[in-house]
């Protein structure tokens, strides 16, 4: 993931709202989202190169999404890439999804053997509590969620990311966002999702399009109390073009399978 958008105990119908863009290289396969059944149920796209996936949600309405990190300070363009010898973060992923609760995620990455993992951020989250788990150059460090809105990207430090927080925080509106019915809802957060920067400007693109890389996907989570009563909205390519599908049936699918 390149930029992941958390709203959290803001809107009453919809406790947990997650809208994010996925950036990777076009190269690399990935399909859409789908009920797996291992390391639990869960319902989660699948990474074609090495069988993780980049967000997920489990019977237990824990989800979990991830930016990857490894950027100097300051910069515009990666200083370094991550080693290619270590375990996929994709991975990670599926090992937190297994999860039957954020505290049991946040306990699962505080004690990840950091030498096996590139930089990562990872989102777990349910209606109840919600955490950012972070590994750069040091030990995992851990921070809670207060009800409102969170903006996490990768490339931390770098001037784009900081540039893409920014916009994210300025369009959006936590107390507008609270009174929206789901289609609003979706609608601006779809917006945002959206946003390229404009000609001349600063590189605050959340819609990214480069030479071998860019927004190759995008979902919008509304999760609620009960999994048949919440909505997972995908678009299989850069959201600038292409239409998001209700894929609701699938978390629908997912309680029934926790049954």
């Amino acid at each position: 993931m390149c930029t992941i958008i958390t709203l959290f105990q803001v809107h009453p119908a919809f406790p947990l709202v997650i809208a994010a863009n996925r950036d990777e290289r076009y190269a690399r396969v990935s399909s859409g989202p789908t009920v797996l059944g291992e390391p639990a149920a869960v319902v989660a796209g699948r990474d074609g190169d090495f069988g993780g996936t980049w967000f997920g949600v489990n019977a237990h309405g824990v989800a979990v999404a991830v930016a990857d990190q490894g950027l100097g300070q300051g910069t515009a363009q990666p200083t370094r890439r991550g080693d290619p010898t270590r375990r996929s973060r994709g991975l990670l992923v599926l090992d937190t999804l297994a999860c039957p609760s954020v505290a049991a995620a946040s306990a699962l990455l505080a004690a990840v053997p950091l030498a096996d993992y590139n930089p990562f951020t990872v989102l777990h989250a349910d209606v109840k509590s919600a955490a950012i788990a972070h590994h750069a150059d040091g030990p995992v460090t851990l921070r809670a969620l207060a009800p409102g809105l969170d903006v996490m990207v990768s490339a931390i430090g770098a001037d784009h990311a900081r540039w893409r927080t920014e916009y994210v925080l300025g369009a959006l509106n936590s107390a507008e966002l609270a009174t929206m019915a789901p289609d609003a809802l979706r609608n601006a957060l779809q917006g945002v999702l959206r946003h390229h920067a404009p000609p001349g400007g600063q590189d605050d693109a959340i819609c990214r399009h480069r030479g071998d890389a860019g927004t190759v996907s995008s979902f919008i989570a509304l999760l609620g109390p009960d999994l048949p009563a919440s909505q997972l909205h995908c678009a299989l390519g850069p959201p600038c073009r292409t239409p998001y599908a209700d894929d609701s049936h699938l978390l629908h699918a997912l309680a029934a399978a926790h049954v």
